[in-house]
């Protein structure tokens, strides 16, 4: 996290924290966790990537989705958020800047859209899918 200055309407500074995320690029399913790279869209041209539990949840992220992270938890929003949830946490694991399993293949969007429209994934909102 970093802290940021920022100067609302009436010029005011206030602090705020920077949380660590972004857009989703790349994922990939790597046994018992599951791998999600995001590009920074506050910081233009940063990519960091997480290592997160494997579950319903997390096998349903997709590139173009938002994942953002902070403590021992990553909050997911699906890119066309029909459903209107928001922040579906999913549990970490380690560290941000999580290395690229090596030996594991990219999970295919086409293949995280088929799983998320058959498993229901967080259906209702804070839904854990553990």
């Amino acid at each position: 996290m970093r802290l940021v200055r920022h100067t609302v309407a009436d010029d005011t500074e206030v602090e705020t924290i920077d949380m660590i995320g972004g857009t989703v690029i790349e994922t990939i399913d790597a046994g018992d966790r599951v791998w999600i790279n995001c590009r920074d869209d506050a910081h233009k041209g940063d990519n960091c990537a997480i290592n997160v539990v494997r579950n319903v949840d997390a096998l349903v992220v997709c590139p173009g989705d938002s994942v953002w992270w902070q403590s021992r938890n990553a909050y997911w929003t699906p890119q066309n958020n029909a459903k209107g949830i928001y922040d579906i946490a999913i549990p970490r694991i380690g560290y941000s800047g999580a290395a690229r399993p090596k030996d594991y293949a990219s999970v295919p969007n086409e293949k995280a859209q088929v799983l998320r429209a058959g498993s229901g994934a967080s259906e209702q909102a804070g839904g854990s899918g553990q």
